[in-house]
């Protein structure tokens, strides 16, 4: 006979994994959206989206503190009278945070890129822009140094001609964006990367230091000798200087993308992106792992038939692998988040889907002290308008209600993979940032905003 004790006791051995999970919303009357999310050094998190909620005449920077349970320390917003997005939260080495990302003037350069400094405690501190050297530029990531600088990378863009006789043409030069700054915003150096003119390296999406003090990056070509456009993956390796150390091309018969890179335990790389040209659906998820040369070891995709997303992937302490992002039905195109597990060699060991009818989809994911955080976007728990959505799970990616088993095809591929280190010219850009605060008496920075928690379940 099995005494009740050992009964019970294997019972909780069997949900012990998802206790003490959380499903919470954040929002107020209007749009939120949740983009990236830091974990603090104490257990509580720092959610980085947009709000067009509290008051503002523009959609703005949201950032919220929460404790461990999900209860709102403070939310705030930073409001330049123009729309700014965060793209990435970073942790500061003075305990504040560095918001990165891209603004929207009102009028002159259509893009600029924005690094944000905020104290602890939510009060701003300093903004700073940055245009490229010129140009018209993005900041879509970055990464805290070793040495406590900042490395961020995206898109530069350059007018190369504007024709106004019948109609406006304009013809740009598009260019990988990297730049490492100071603590204080200064910049340290700034470069472009560019490839030649018929297959261009377009835009940095993902950015890591690396172990021997470099970069590694992740991000487009565009092939232009298609007569259409042609993005494939990049994966460019540079030193601690921004100088090109080699530069692989991985590619497909559609579009493929790299939108996100970590160094792996083993020293090696693993992509993370987005394909249409490979997989079971009309796009996928897919991650390549390569060695610290940039040479294939595996390339899988991941997804179902329809339309799948990557948010974010991260490794594990075990060396397992955790993907947040999107997955999409077949028959209704209805979006849900997934949080899916594999391992070292890209087996699938777990996957889940949360939400109900409406879009949700998972942007960003961090190791807590007990299992993942998700963080990402919701209609199906709101009240209409999109809002914020927290998700905490074990390591296994299943949280403690809500958690549905979904099937994630994954399907091996082979890239056509391109050495792109000869072409791939560096040009140093002299970078003068000027400072973000707006003089428009719209401007709002650090007001706090009453972001309303909305319970999916617990």
């Amino acid at each position: 006979m099995v005494k009740p004790f050992l009964i019970a006791g294997l019972l909780y051995a069997l949900n012990a994994s998802s206790q003490g999970t959380i499903q919470y919303t954040y929002g107020g009357k209007s749009l939120e959206k949740g983009n990236d999310i830091l974990v603090a050094k104490n257990g509580d998190y720092i959610l980085a989206g947009e709000s067009e909620s509290f008051g503002t005449e523009n959609r703005c920077v949201n950032l919220l503190r929460l404790n461990p349970s999900g209860k709102v320390l403070w939310s705030k917003i930073y409001d330049n009278g123009v729309y700014e997005m965060p793209n990435s939260v970073l942790q500061a080495p003075d305990g504040g945070y560095l918001i990165v990302g891209e603004r929207y003037p009102k009028s002159g350069q259509t893009e600029l890129a924005f690094v944000m400094k905020i104290a602890s405690d939510g009060n701003y501190i300093w903004s700073k822009i940055y245009d490229g050297g010129g140009n018209m530029a993005e900041a879509l990531a970055g990464s805290t140094n070793h040495d406590g600088s900042y490395i961020i990378t995206g898109r530069a863009e350059k007018t190369l001609m504007v024709t106004d006789i019948f109609y406006q043409v304009s013809s740009e030069m598009r260019y990988l964006y990297l730049f490492k700054i100071k603590q204080n915003g200064d910049p340290l150096w700034s470069k472009k990367y560019s490839s030649g003119t018929d297959i261009k390296l377009t835009r940095g999406n993902g950015v890591a230091q690396t172990r021997d003090g470099g970069y590694i990056i992740t991000g487009e070509f565009d092939n232009v000798t298609s007569g259409k456009r042609d993005v494939n993956i990049a994966l460019l390796k540079v030193d601690g200087t921004g100088q090109k150390l080699w530069c692989k091309e991985f590619s497909g018969p559609k579009t493929d993308a790299g939108t996100n890179v970590i160094e792996t335990a083993d020293g090696g790389y693993l992509i993370g992106g987005e394909t249409e040209s490979y997989g079971s659906g009309k796009m996928d998820i897919c991650l390549i792992k390569t060695d610290v040369k940039g040479n294939l070891i595996w390339s899988k995709t991941y997804g179902g038939k329809s339309y799948d997303q990557l948010g974010s992937i991260i490794e594990l302490k075990n060396g397992n692998i955790a993907i947040a992002g999107k997955i999409s039905d077949e028959k209704t195109d209805d979006a849900d988040m997934l949080v899916c597990i594999i391992d070292a060699q890209g087996n699938v060991l777990a996957s889940y889907a949360y939400g109900e009818a409406g879009l949700d989809n998972a942007t960003s994911i961090a190791l807590n002290k007990e299992g993942l955080a998700v963080i990402g976007n919701s209609l199906s728990a709101s009240k209409g308008n999109m809002e914020m959505m927290l998700i905490t799970t074990d390591l296994k990616g299943k949280s403690s209600c809500n958690a549905r088993s979904v099937s994630v095809k994954s399907i091996s591929f082979s890239p056509v993979i391109k050495d792109m280190s000869e072409l791939t010219i560096v040009e140093a850009i002299t970078e003068n940032p000027i400072s973000g605060n707006s003089s428009n008496s719209d401007t709002v920075l650090g007001k706090n905003a009453d972001s309303v928690k909305g319970v999916i379940c617990k």
